[in-house]
């Protein structure tokens, strides 16, 4: 996939991202400052937002999308499986809800209500339709945050067999939490792409690649 072209402007902030190449079956760390652009360049690649300037990338019409966003509200007079459940009924899966419970870490919680879950186990259910069915891209949106460090090894592990058939782009504040899985990074500065680093798994000279100094 390459992205020939993409532009979007607000009153007070345009993003103008051009010539960047996203290979298939990579996982691939979108990363840069807060207001840099990367929420808006995730919802424009979502559909979620459409572009009013320009949306030019090859082979993108056909490509199945999972998005989710950092925040999300869920049904909170719901029990965890009532919401699975919810969430299987209109989706086309072999995928049972106990499957899923599994996956998530949440079979003992099934019959809790959603508001009295913890913010990293409410956290852990926005990420119930990555579970249910395949998709050609996947967009993450800080997935780790408020997830305990036995899940987030977990779901490393998950995002990392996935890859073989999926692309994923994975919005992260913290480096750590991608450097061990991401094929690439994508440094995103003011609306525009400042470089691209392929990742060589070594967390000091990625901070060094991304912040430009050495700590």
């Amino acid at each position: 996939m390459v992205i020939n072209k993409i532009e979007h402007n607000y009153e007070n902030f345009h993003l103008s991202i051009e010539n960047i190449e996203i290979k298939e079956n990579t996982i691939i760390g979108l990363v840069g400052e807060n207001g840099a652009g990367k929420s808006t360049l995730m919802n424009l690649f979502s559909g979620y937002m459409k572009a009013n300037e320009a949306f030019q990338i090859d082979d993108w019409q056909s490509k199945d999308i999972l998005f989710i966003p950092s925040e999300i509200d869920i049904y909170e007079y719901l029990t965890v499986e009532e919401f699975i459940f919810f969430v299987h009924k209109y989706s086309k899966t072999d995928t049972s809800i106990n499957d899923i419970l599994e996956q998530l870490d949440l079979t003992d919680k099934k019959d809790t209500l959603i508001e009295e879950l913890s913010q990293g186990m409410r956290k852990k259910l926005t990420l119930v339709p990555m579970f249910i069915k395949k998709y050609d891209f996947v967009i993450l949106d800080e997935p780790f945050n408020s997830i305990d460090m036995n899940y987030i090894y977990k779901l490393k592990k998950y995002l990392c067999l996935i890859k073989s058939s999926t692309t994923i782009l994975i919005s992260s504040h913290i480096l750590d939490t991608l450097v061990d899985i991401c094929d690439k990074f994508i440094l995103i500065e003011k609306g525009s792409i400042k470089k691209s680093i392929v990742n060589d798994r070594n967390i000091a000279s990625m901070e060094r690649e991304i912040f430009d100094r050495s700590i």
